[in-house]
């Protein structure tokens, strides 16, 4: 059908009357439905911040982490304001050397959609034995495990403009203290701790997870530090620019 016939049948249509046909053309073209409702950001800029904080400097230095902290799970999430006197505290660390910065990855992420990234990891080999082979000697099946420090997040951006965010840090180390021994080789263990959160948190704000080292195999012991703000990019704007958390 031509553009032309197109036009004349809705002008047949509205010229009947018929209610099906006045109310689908009252549904087109009504007033209200031309008007451009606002969308909500798509994007969401992302700045991560994962440290370590070395238990051993902080006593060096007679620190001691503050009350707000030493009670939480590295599950649960505190929403800070930029200026909060914690970021006061993270600063001493750092002109102690107690506190060391992993990684700082920026992210440019559509909403409820996952990033991922993995920082500082490798692999190293294993060796484990397998059945005897044709000549019954021993046999030992040579593979690779992998390490580093993994990030997963996921930001969904809300109805009043806030972000809720689900976040995921895994960090794996090879631990030759809790290894086993297969003749004269000793094979390292791997040490795992994570930090886990689901938070909805203003733009602007920062949210901080701590994973405090409970390890009795590492030394020295540091605790896992995780920072994460976010903003909004808007339609047609230039996502390059985040405030650095400290």
């Amino acid at each position: 059908m031509s553009y032309l016939s197109a036009a004349q049948a809705i002008g047949s249509l509205s010229a009947t009357g018929t209610a099906s046909g006045a109310g689908l053309l009252d549904a087109c073209f009504s007033e209200n439905s031309l008007q451009e409702k606002p969308r909500l950001p798509r994007q969401v800029l992302l700045g991560i911040t994962l440290a370590e904080i070395s238990r051993q400097k902080m006593a060096d230095h007679r620190l001691q982490l503050p009350q707000r902290l030493c009670g939480r799970n590295s599950r649960q999430a505190l929403v800070l304001d930029r200026d909060d006197v914690l970021f006061d505290f993270l600063a001493s660390l750092c002109g102690f050397n107690a506190l060391k910065t992993l990684a700082q990855p920026v992210f440019c992420v559509q909403s409820g959609m996952p990033a991922h990234a993995r920082f500082d990891g490798g692999e190293f080999p294993t060796l484990s034995p397998t059945r005897t082979n044709s000549d019954n000697h021993p046999a030992v099946e040579i593979g690779f495990q992998g390490y580093g420090t993994d990030l997963e997040v996921t930001p969904r951006v809300l109805p009043n403009r806030t972000i809720r965010l689900t976040l995921s840090v895994r960090q794996t180390r090879p631990d030759p203290r809790a290894g086993t021994r297969i003749g004269d080789v000793i094979l390292p263990a791997i040490s795992a701790r994570a930090v886990m959160a689901d938070a909805e948190m203003p733009c602007g704000k920062i949210l901080l997870l701590l994973n405090r080292s409970d390890s009795a195999h590492t030394s020295p012991q540091k605790d896992l530090l995780v920072l994460a703000t976010a903003k909004l990019v808007r339609q047609g704007s230039a996502a390059t620019h985040l405030p650095q958390v400290f």
